[in-house]
């Protein structure tokens, strides 16, 4: 995982959901398997009605939790985003930035998304590194429109984009 990409979860919580976790980890496969840390851990709590969020640096040796309302309603869809900054994770649920989560453990180590507990999981992806530079038109310092620089002429480019806000403009003068 590097900063700039981001990790989409979606699915639908049980209607009889107590947690699910989402988690982000590096020396094993599983939380509680020997060797396991947990760069980050997002306990989903219905019966608690809290998000509780914590980094585990050995094996099943945790940090200070952070917690904060749980967005998730049992039985409804939820969609996660997780996205890496350098010293931090933004956290997004249902499309609205719920909280930001300091790094604790190198964000190069991470090596495996596990995601288990009263939930169907429909899809996760982790996005392609972000973000890039837009090649318009090579006559451009640098090869790319800067902040406030026009362009005259017919071109067009695509975006996918799943889970991200971005807004895109055009002004037409044809």
């Amino acid at each position: 995982l590097n900063p700039g990409q981001f990790i989409v979860v979606y699915g639908r919580v049980n209607s009889d959901a107590k947690r699910f976790s989402v988690n982000l980890l590096r020396g094993a496969r599983r939380i509680q398997e020997p060797g396991a840390e947990a760069a980050l851990h997002l306990d989903f709590r219905f019966d608690e009605g809290q998000i509780v969020m914590n980094t585990m640096v050995q094996t099943l040796k945790w940090g200070e939790e952070e917690r904060i309302p749980n967005p998730f309603r049992r039985g409804a869809e939820f969609h996660i985003i997780i996205r890496a900054y350098l010293n931090e994770f933004e956290i997004l649920a249902n499309h609205k930035k719920i909280t930001d989560y300091k790094m604790r453990l190198p964000l190069n180590s991470i090596q495996y998304l596990t995601v288990y507990g009263d939930i169907t999981v429909l899809g996760a992806r982790l996005s392609a590194d972000w973000p890039k530079r837009l090649p318009i038109r090579t006559s451009f310092d640098g090869g790319h429109f800067l902040i406030g620089e026009w362009f005259s002429g017919v071109f067009s480019f695509v975006f996918f984009c799943l889970g991200c806000i971005y807004r895109v403009a055009k002004n037409s003068f044809i």
